[in-house]
């Protein structure tokens, strides 16, 4: 059973990369990590076909804030526009249809928070805007090992 979760990178990365736990770069996390027995080809499908239905969009940096069970993870807050939101809402659901088992669900949606992770130095300021332009599929523990995340597609919005 893979453990997946679909995100928008900030900037591009290329199918196939792979980087550490720690070094994830900067991105909005859209559904939180799930597991699912379908194959891996099936739920990329179901990503691709769900993004192709939506609007890019543009959302602000509204705030910083620190999440985490011990609030010891600084983020920054996006607004959540209606198309942001609908395009969540429908990953979710149409994962959900797979049989997706998300983790975080009180993280979904109601409980969708967009935010981008501040990685040292490589932050979204309060007052920028954020392109969410493509949705990308994560692998949490690709070949097993939980030292590593790899990109598997990634697809246009729209």
């Amino acid at each position: 059973m893979d453990r997946l979760v679909v995100v928008s990178f900030l900037a591009e990365q290329p199918p196939g990369q792979t980087f550490a736990p720690s070094r994830w770069p900067l991105h909005v996390t859209l559904v939180p990590p799930f597991s699912v027995e379908a194959g891996t080809s099936v739920v990329a499908d179901v990503v691709a076909e769900t993004a192709a239905s939506h609007r890019r969009t543009e959302v602000r940096a509204r705030e910083t804030a620190m999440f985490g069970r011990r609030r010891d993870v600084e983020v920054t807050v996006l607004e959540l526009s209606d198309e942001l939101a609908a395009l969540h809402d429908d990953l979710v659901v149409e994962l959900d249809a797979l049989g997706a088992g998300v983790r975080e669900r009180p993280h979904t949606a109601r409980g969708f928070r967009p935010h981008v992770t501040v990685r040292g130095a490589d932050r979204v300021a309060v007052g920028d805007t954020v392109e969410i332009g493509s949705v990308s599929l994560v692998d949490q523990r690709p070949d097993g090992r939980q030292d590593a995340r790899r990109v598997l597609g990634t697809w246009a919005i729209g």
